[in-house]
């Protein structure tokens, strides 16, 4: 009973760390908006593909 009682502790802790750390998402959303300019596409789009990206 020891070691479930331990591993959710870790699982608990590791939770926390994660809610601390800075999320990727936001740097995906800026991959997104930088690969349009290459490829010149038109504003309308490069907003539904973030929407997109972000979901």
């Amino acid at each position: 009973m020891s070691e479930l009682v331990w591993q959710l502790v870790i699982a608990f802790c590791s939770g926390i760390l994660l809610n601390l750390t800075p999320c990727v998402l936001p740097v995906i959303s800026l991959k997104v908006r930088a690969l349009p300019a290459e490829a010149r596409l038109e504003q309308a789009r490069i907003l539904a593909d973030e929407i997109i990206a972000t979901l």
